[in-house]
């Protein structure tokens, strides 16, 4: 699996298992964090070694969608995926 679709599908998966089994709301979100904290610090490390990663979606007949991680989206998305995982521990601990 390619490490794009695993940074974006894993808190995305987790939210939907959330809505529906509505148990344990909090350690589904932190496992959603916690599998696309290192799949974003891949692609980082992937990055900065000079492999872009690349990611092509169907759209329009004729305009597809195109993911790319260069250096500067790999790192923008390491850096939310960082913070992201941050407001949800700290948040986790406050709730209680």
């Amino acid at each position: 699996m390619n490490l794009i679709t695993t940074a974006i599908l894993a808190p995305l998966s987790m939210m939907v298992v959330i809505l529906l089994l509505r148990r344990l709301p909090a350690a589904l979100a932190l496992l959603g964090a916690t599998i696309g904290l290192p799949a974003s610090i891949g692609l980082l490390t992937n990055a900065f070694n000079g492999v872009t990663s690349e990611l092509i979606l169907p759209g329009l007949p004729e305009l597809p969608l195109r993911l790319v991680a260069t250096s500067l989206t790999a790192l923008l998305s390491t850096l939310v995926a960082v913070i992201s995982s941050l407001v949800l521990v700290y948040a986790v601990g406050y709730m209680k």
